[in-house]
């Protein structure tokens, strides 16, 4: 599947010409269908549709759902970690291949909670949240990346009862701590200039939490602002309009004092971007 995936990659197009047609698995493709084929779509179909059913996700996600014995639990993950990451090197070609049915798969994904519950809860265990060791490891980028998009989709479809009240899937000290390292795993992937391949992926997840919390705070009152940084020095990076900081001021913007940087920049179109708490 890994090496069947890839060479589909680039059948789903835009249409931007009368040369485009429609494909039932891809989409917008580049040549003409042969008609002969069109009835074997179906069986297509539904042989792709097991891979995101949720008796197959489980079997997939088994290393996850199962109960790791206390002694030795750190080393018994990390070897659940090769065979992981290529899953969701999988998921995430088939959602980059087979595009009209990415919602049909997110749901597949996410139809049991425990399952993105516990991708988490693996994924903090064996990175223990050291961001030098996720920036080194493509497994872990793999696996973050997923997680992201599932966790998105989850958001989308979770009111505020089940979210808050209910606490479906995650409890409201899990969603500041994810917000917390995603904060700061996007901060330095800017500062630092670091290559983050699924970085839309993560911040998508971050200004998705970030407008639950504006809605009803699950988040104490300056969680968001940058914590650990001296901020004059953010300021200061503001003031010279280096690309770094301008980039900051657009895609996190949250992570800056409202007050102060509203009233430095209230004639700046980039103060638009600010929300208010």
């Amino acid at each position: 599947m890994l090496q069947l995936l890839p060479l589909c990659e680039d059948t789903g197009i835009k249409p931007e010409s009368n040369a485009c047609f429609w494909h039932p698995l891809f989409g917008w493709c580049k040549g003409e269908i042969d008609v002969r084929l069109l009835r074997l779509f179906t069986y297509v179909q539904k042989q792709l549709q097991c891979l995101w059913h949720p008796a197959f996700v489980k079997v997939f996600f088994s290393d996850v759902l199962e109960p790791n014995p206390g002694n030795a639990k750190k080393h018994s993950l990390k070897m659940k970690r090769p065979f992981l990451s290529s899953v969701c090197e999988m998921y995430l070609l088939i959602l980059l291949t087979v595009k009209n049915f990415v919602s049909d798969i997110l749901i597949g994904l996410g139809c049991n909670d425990t399952v993105v519950f516990k991708i988490w809860c693996f994924f903090k265990d064996t990175t223990m949240l050291d961001f030098e060791e996720i920036f080194g490891t493509k497994s872990y980028i793999l696996i973050l990346s997923l997680l992201s998009q599932m966790m998105l989709y989850m958001l989308n479809i979770l009111d505020d009862f089940d979210l808050f009240e209910k606490q479906r899937s995650f409890k409201n000290e899990d969603l500041a701590e994810i917000t917390m390292f995603l904060n700061n795993l996007l901060f330095r992937t800017i500062w630092e200039e670091k290559e983050l391949s699924q970085f839309s992926h993560c911040q998508g997840l971050l200004l998705m939490l970030y407008n639950r919390d504006c809605k009803k705070h699950f988040c104490r009152k300056e969680h968001w602002i940058l914590q650990g940084f001296k901020r004059r020095i953010l300021m200061k990076e503001l003031d010279s309009n280096t690309n770094r900081g301008l980039r900051m001021l657009i895609q996190l913007p949250h992570i800056f004092p409202h007050q102060k940087v509203s009233m430095k920049y209230s004639s700046c179109p980039y103060s638009l971007f600010f929300c208010v708490n």
